[in-house]
């Protein structure tokens, strides 16, 4: 049977179409284990208009019995342990603070060569990819797992090319999402599936950083584009009042806030939701309140994200227009079509988008 990646830059490329649903989440941010993963991680975090950065994982090792795991330590000083291994075994906790000393310098060492003085990303609240180039035990992958939840992420994803079937469905019950291209059984060994599995050198891992960076640093944001000037309505005003504001606005769509004070969002008033909720069923637009037909799963986008996510969004939801948000949900700005063609040039790629935003919604 020939292996089904050519390489890992491949594998990640097959990675990342099964992760789509990803793409214009808020807060998204793909965490690569080197030195396999990085690679793998750069093509996800790429197709996800994500940023990229390491999760480095070192085993503590019992003395005698490397094999044999007391616990972890991983990026951003976290440490986790193994009370089975610890307590079962009456280790003191001088001899895990001795391994766990020597594990910290390699593990901090390797974060300075791998991130050149750039600080690790902010995780709390923020939906982590953890990539690999696969799982054959699993067990770097549990242990990052383990220590990635001490950084109070909102939701941890497992993504891989290929894994051991049984490695999956351990993971999965440790309430972690698991995304994998490929699960032959049997296994055998992760670079059996690959056509070219080349070590990976610190340099390689090096220059996919700094690129992935570099473009962060470059991209375009969607408090560049956004239009700060908006008309807002509130849930309790009539559906005529939005109406008029969306004839004056020149507009299919107006947000709806919490109150005009506060900007929270809580939902969206659409020429659409006129259309099938208010004119198709006879109701009267004096007398109707917002907040009985709004459409209250809004997506939004954040200042600070990259607008390819914005247009992507558009496409895949079929809108014209996004409301930008703060941490705090509160309505800073908004994007329209209109506000990426002109000010980025974009032409072809809000071409596609407004091919997709047109064709026909499934029934």
């Amino acid at each position: 049977m020939k292996a089904p990646f050519r390489d890992r830059t491949h594998a990640g490329q097959v990675l990342a179409s099964l992760l789509s649903d990803y793409s214009g989440v808020r807060g998204l941010i793909v965490l690569a284990l080197p030195r396999g993963g990085v690679p793998v991680g750069f093509e996800v975090a790429q197709a996800l208009h994500a940023p990229l950065d390491v999760f480095l994982v070192r085993k503590l090792g019992l003395p005698g019995q490397e094999e044999l795991a007391m616990g972890a330590i991983a990026s951003g000083g976290v440490q986790v342990l193994n009370p089975e291994v610890v307590e079962g075994l009456g280790i003191s906790m001088s001899t895990v603070e001795a391994v766990a000393s020597r594990e910290r310098l390699v593990l901090e060492k390797r974060e300075r060569l791998y991130r050149d003085e750039r600080p690790m990303l902010d995780l709390r609240g923020r939906t982590a990819i953890l990539v690999d180039d696969g799982l054959a035990t699993g067990s770097s992958m549990r242990a990052a797992v383990a220590a990635l939840r001490r950084r109070e992420p909102a939701k941890i994803v497992v993504a891989v090319p290929v894994a051991a079937p049984a490695v999956c469905d351990d993971l999965r019950s440790e309430a972690v999402e698991v995304i994998c291209a490929f699960t032959p059984e049997p296994f055998h060994a992760v670079g059996l599936w690959y056509q070219d599995f080349s070590e990976i050198s610190d340099e390689e891992i090096r220059t996919l950083l700094g690129r992935a960076a570099s473009r962060e640093d470059h991209m375009t944001k969607c408090k560049d584009v956004m239009t700060k000037e908006l008309t807002c309505c509130e849930p309790d005003d009539s559906v005529a009042k939005a109406a008029q504001a969306m004839k004056a606005q020149d507009v299919g769509s107006i947000p709806i806030v919490e109150s005009l004070q506060s900007k929270k969002l809580v939902g969206v008033i659409t020429d659409r939701d006129l259309a099938i909720k208010i004119v198709a069923e006879g109701r009267d637009p004096k007398s109707t309140k917002l907040k009985d037909v709004m459409t209250r799963d809004v997506v939004t986008c954040g200042p600070d994200d990259d607008v390819e996510k914005a247009l992507d969004a558009m496409a895949r939801h079929q809108i014209r227009r996004i409301p930008v948000v703060d941490s705090d949900r509160r309505v800073i700005g908004i994007i329209a079509q209109a506000d990426i063609a002109t000010r980025l040039h974009e032409e072809e790629k809000t071409g596609e988008v407004v091919e997709e935003i047109s064709r026909p919604r499934a029934a």
